[in-house]
């Protein structure tokens, strides 16, 4: 960290417009099958942390990763697909989608130094990267195999990429961070509003790289997922979630010379809900 004379905090008013058509439509040529088109376009401002927030430390230090200067970011995507009924019990929809993004936000890396001890120190700023190119293909099947029992498991590979960025050519191509290339869900949902109702669901994420440079990367990890609830008297539902029950250990956040930020493990919530 840099120890910094006192900052400026006072900051020029900005304001943004966007206009944000969206269209879709859906065809069914008989009763079992559906096909589907979307397209539109869409606008994220920049958040007040993202333009000014600053890390204070003791000694009068201090960090500052966001960016006042941050340009929205602005998104045409669309995307095409069809569902239908194999089987009377059997449901499956495959789906293309593509993205173009520019002025997307995300951290750049901005220079190193050293901390006292010889330890290197990595500097992140937030910035806009000017175009992105986001695509991929999901597949998702439905089996219901009883009345009250579902079985499901849907698919993801995705591709997010830098496609340009004016201010560091080094990037273009790489992938974007936190964006997992293969995601997948699989599981089981038990609905008897006499008994129980349960979910059970395996998420499985693998390829993912936590920063723009691509040299931080998490091959594979999966995680369990459970949800157990029963309704009383019509108005009171009882309530348990558990989030991660292997407790499986996995990082949620890397950056350069820091350790990384793990999952906290297993979470369980647990609640009463009343409906009046």
């Amino acid at each position: 960290y840099k120890r910094q004379p006192a900052y400026d905090n006072s900051f020029d008013s900005n304001t943004e417009g966007s206009f944000s058509p969206k269209l879709g439509v859906a065809w069914h040529p008989d009763d079992k099958t559906t096909f589907r088109a979307s397209g539109g376009k869409g606008f994220r401002a920049p958040s007040l942390l993202e333009l000014y927030k600053v890390h204070v430390r003791g000694g009068g230090t201090y960090y500052r990763d966001a960016n006042p200067d941050l340009d929205p970011e602005k998104i045409w995507s669309y995307d095409v697909g069809v569902e239908r009924f194999l089987t009377d019990s059997l449901w499956g929809r495959l789906t293309f989608y593509q993205s173009f993004a520019k002025d997307y936000i995300g951290d750049r890396l901005t220079g190193t130094g050293t901390f006292a001890g010889g330890r290197t120190r990595y500097e992140y700023q937030l910035d806009n990267i000017s175009e992105v190119d986001i695509y991929g293909v999901e597949m998702e099947l439905e089996w219901y195999a009883l009345l009250d029992l579902t079985l499901f498991a849907n698919y993801t590979f995705n591709i997010s990429e830098v496609k340009k960025d004016e201010n560091n050519a080094d990037l273009e191509g790489n992938y974007l961070p936190n964006d997992p290339r293969h995601n997948v869900h699989f599981g089981f949902r038990y609905n008897n509003p006499k008994i129980v109702n349960v979910t059970v669901i395996t998420n499985y994420y693998a390829d993912i790289y936590f920063d723009n440079e691509n040299t931080l990367k998490e091959s594979a990890y999966f995680t369990v997922d459970a949800s157990v609830s029963r309704r009383f008297f019509d108005r009171f539902t009882v309530y348990v979630n558990a989030e991660n029950i292997f407790d499986e250990e996995y990082p949620m956040f890397r950056r350069l010379g820091r350790s990384d930020t793990i999952a906290p493990g297993v979470i369980v919530t647990a609640g009463v809900k009343f409906d009046f």
